[in-house]
């Protein structure tokens, strides 16, 4: 009933036992239906009429490949969910069968490597490398940069932060050749550094993915009355059992939050899907499936599961805002690039607590509105005026000018899909430093008035020491190596002019060599520039002229025409539309007219 025929299963996966891979569909998109409470008549998911293509991981190269590129029947999937992970260092299991044949109850099982020099599981912020199933960082990574370019991964970051006995359970198992064997090494019993910091899941580490971690419900209280959502005072705090960052080189993650702690009991009034119960998303709240009981929707889960969905059917709205502002794009040249849907999302979360990222929140709590608000700015302003794709080379910098009127916060994040990073072929050890950025771009934002430099927040990962208080401290301004996402904010800019430049500063010491890079950047809080035409020179032997203008790179315009230049702008004709490949920009254009003269306006 909450699907219709809105869900496919596209391979030949098991039923969904767990209700897990269902309860997922429906964060995304459940239609609705039944009562809450008796007052509330839609349990809906995000993206409420939005169509599923479900698969198991049996083939996960093919069928990633495959939904991505589309077919004759089915258009391209841009966005593909992904709430699992690997299984790492510690999980209680209600009952097992150890070695001896005898039945256990809430044994804990160690999922790290059984030797004793590996007291963590080295797998928490590792960058895995290839595997014979195509899940390594690695091959992710490559997904996203060369054979995917418009289609994004979202991972939900892992639920281990502090699992474990705590102290010593005395026995404890692990799995080998798919039996429970007993042990008593001494292990770390509890996931996590300090504080329980580094205790993300693979393949939540690659780079060019959005990693999503879960926070509890936002909420905020005025004269008694309860509003969801951020406000004075919001309760914005991240769910303690929601993986933390650094990776083991450094980089932040997760890149941002949404909620993930159910705190509703929803009954269904109007039956069952596929023999389970579904869930919806209660804007925040999140319920979950109960298989126990018919007909019911329940709490059963708090898990970073259920955000990373909540994420995917945001975005699915901002991929239909702008089919709907743009009908005549195309999916096989205009769609974005997986790493502009990405800057989007980031660059409209809402920012809570300190100003900046941390290691627990990203850069904030993830807000589909504002996310589409922001594609509504930049179809107004013009397409490619606030959300922008444009190729950098090694060494090449690009900067525009854009006016902030100083009543809105100003932010601007640069995101790219980077090359895979080296692959780390022998884990010698736990946290192995090896960073793997392989193109290094860097963004900042001057403030022309006197010259202040903002630069991108950056965290102090604390490689070596790995304590909680560095890595807990506040965001700082400075020079990010680290992350292929640089996010510059300003909460109360002064009015007046700011130059943002984007410099591909090559790479890193030791690391794939640089290379040409495709870059997106999002921008908030601004006023574009008016592009300007610098030059316009007529062929010796043709009709044809060459209009040269400078403006901000990623940006589209249109150049109009007349043969009178006091008839009225509005009701000059479009010759052509052109996109600003970088600053200075030429176009040719054709005219036989004794006179005629050219303008040029921002959009299409």
């Amino acid at each position: 009933m909450e699907f219709g025929t809105r869900v496919r299963q596209r391979d030949n996966a098991a039923v969904d036992a767990t209700g897990h891979a269902t309860a997922v569909a429906g964060t995304m998109a459940a239609g609705g239906v039944g009562s809450i409470f008796g007052q509330f008549y839609e349990a809906r998911g995000v993206a409420y009429q939005a169509r599923v293509f479900a698969y198991d991981l049996g083939n996960f190269k093919s069928e990633r490949e495959s939904a991505a590129a589309g077919d004759a029947t089915n258009a391209p999937v841009f966005l593909g969910n992904h709430s699992w992970g690997l299984a790492n260092g510690w999980r209680r299991h209600q009952t097992i069968t150890n070695q001896f044949g005898a039945v256990v109850t809430n044994a804990w099982v160690w999922w790290g490597p059984p030797e004793a020099s590996f007291p963590e599981d080295p797998k928490f912020g590792l960058y895995t490398r290839t595997n014979i199933q195509d899940t390594g960082c690695v091959q992710i990574d490559q997904f996203h940069y060369a054979e995917a370019l418009r289609h994004l991964m979202v991972y939900s970051c892992g639920n281990d932060r502090f699992e474990g006995p705590g102290t010593s359970p005395g026995t404890y198992y692990w799995l080998s050749n798919g039996v429970f064997v007993a042990s008593t090494v001494t292990r770390d019993w509890q996931d996590g550094d300090d504080g329980g910091y580094d205790s993300l899941s693979a393949p939540g580490n690659a780079k060019n993915v959005l990693t999503v971690g879960a926070c509890e419900d936002v909420f905020w209280i005025s004269n008694t009355f309860l509003y969801f959502g951020i406000g004075p005072g919001a309760n914005a705090v991240p769910a303690p059992f929601s993986g933390a960052g650094p990776t083991d080189d450094g980089q932040l993650k997760p890149d941002l939050v949404a909620v993930g702690t159910p705190n509703l009991w929803l009954r269904d009034l109007m039956g069952q899907v596929s023999g389970t119960n579904i869930l919806g998303l209660i804007s925040p709240t999140v319920v979950a499936t109960n298989l126990g009981a018919t007909n019911f929707y329940a709490v059963t889960a708090r898990c970073t599961s259920f955000a990373a969905p909540g994420v995917v059917g945001g975005l699915g709205l901002v991929l239909q805002g702008r089919a709907q502002l743009y009908p005549l794009l195309t999916n096989a040249t205009d769609a974005w690039l997986n790493s502009t849907l990405k800057a989007v999302a980031i660059d409209t979360v809402d920012d809570v607590g300190a100003e900046g990222p941390d290691y627990r929140l990203g850069h904030g709590i993830f807000n589909a509105r504002r996310a589409v608000e922001r594609v509504e700015q930049d179809y107004t302003w013009g397409r490619g005026s606030l959300i922008r794709e444009f190729t950098l080379s090694p060494t090449q910098s690009v900067s525009w000018v854009v006016t902030a009127s100083g009543t809105k916060p100003l932010s601007v994040t640069v995101a790219w899909s980077d090359p895979p990073g080296p692959a780390i072929t022998n884990v010698a050890a736990a946290d192995m430093p090896n960073p793997m950025l392989v193109n290094n771009l860097d963004v900042v934002v001057e403030r022309l008035s006197d010259s202040t430099l903002f630069r991108p927040w950056v965290l102090n990962p604390d490689l070596t020491n790995k304590m909680a208080n560095a890595r807990s401290a506040a965001a700082t301004r400075g020079v990010d190596n680290r992350n292929n996402v640089e996010r510059v904010s300003i909460a109360t800019p002064s009015a007046g002019e700011y130059r943002i430049t984007v410099t591909h500063s090559g790479g890193l010491p030791g690391n794939p060599a640089p290379s040409m890079q495709k870059v997106s950047v999002v921008s908030g809080g601004v006023t574009p520039p008016a592009p300007v035409i610098t030059a316009l020179e007529k062929s010796p032997s043709t009709n044809e002229f060459l209009l040269t203008f400078v403006a901000d790179p990623g940006a589209y315009f249109t150049i109009l025409t007349s043969t009178n230049v006091a008839t009225p702008l509005s009701n000059w004709t479009s010759a052509v539309s052109a996109l600003a490949q970088s600053v200075t920009n030429t176009v040719v254009l054709t005219s036989s007219a004794e006179h005629r003269f050219w303008a040029l306006r921002r959009g299409q």
